[in-house]
This record gives C-alpha cells, sequence and structure tokens, in this order.
C-alpha cells in the first residue's frame, strides 16, 4: 500500500494534525522513515502550521478596539447623530417656516405678473 505523491501533502497534513486512520499513520510513517520526498512535504507542512500558528496569535485590546470601532461606527458618533437628527427636525422647520413665506410671496407676485 504506497500513496500517490498527490496525496504527500494531505497525508503529512493528517500527520501533523492527528486526523488520519490508523492505515494512514502507519503508511505516513513509514513514507517518513522511507522516502525523502514525503519528508520534505512533511518538513513543510510543518513550517506551514508554526507560521499559521504565529498568525492566529491574539490582537493585542487596543488593535482589536480599534478594529471593532471602524467596523461598527464609534458609540459617540451615533449619539452626535441621534441628537443632530432630532435637533434638526425640531429647529430646521422654524428656522425655514419664514422663508419658506418669502418664497411662497414671490411665487405668488411672479404668477399675478
Amino acid at each position: 500500500m504506497s500513496a500517490p505523491k498527490e496525496d504527500y501533502s494531505e497525508l503529512a497534513w493528517g500527520l501533523i494534525y492527528g486526523k488520519l486512520s490508523d492505515g494512514e499513520r502507519q503508511l505516513a510513517l513509514r513514507l517518513t522513515a522511507t522516502d525523502p520526498e514525503f519528508l520534505e512535504v512533511l518538513r513543510l507542512e510543518l513550517a506551514l502550521q508554526k507560521e499559521l500558528a504565529r498568525l492566529k496569535a491574539a490582537m493585542p485590546e487596543a488593535v482589536k478596539q480599534r478594529v471593532y470601532s471602524s467596523l461598527t461606527g464609534s458609540g459617540s458618533r451615533v449619539l452626535v447623530q441621534e441628537v443632530l437628527r432630532t435637533v434638526l427636525e425640531e429647529a430646521l422647520p422654524q428656522m425655514l417656516w419664514p422663508v419658506m413665506k418669502i418664497l411662497e410671496r414671490s411665487v405668488l407676485a411672479s404668477e399675478q405678473l
């Protein structure tokens, strides 16, 4: 029972992460001892595992908060938007009413001409 060369990476990955059946594990261990190509693939998979473990390291708390706030928007920004919308909904009609009166008069005046 020998593994085709294409399956070497899957076999090496399974050996590293302990996902092989007993027969596959025995084959992988035998290939480790006898096949230099499999041994090289196994070394590459181990290097990849170490690199991935380094990349999976926990993010510092300050970086987490900065990323989270940039993705979701800060709470204070949402609060400011809500307050501003409420103020404008209340104040804008009162401020625009005199302007609307002037525009209404000018439209009526131009229609009568």
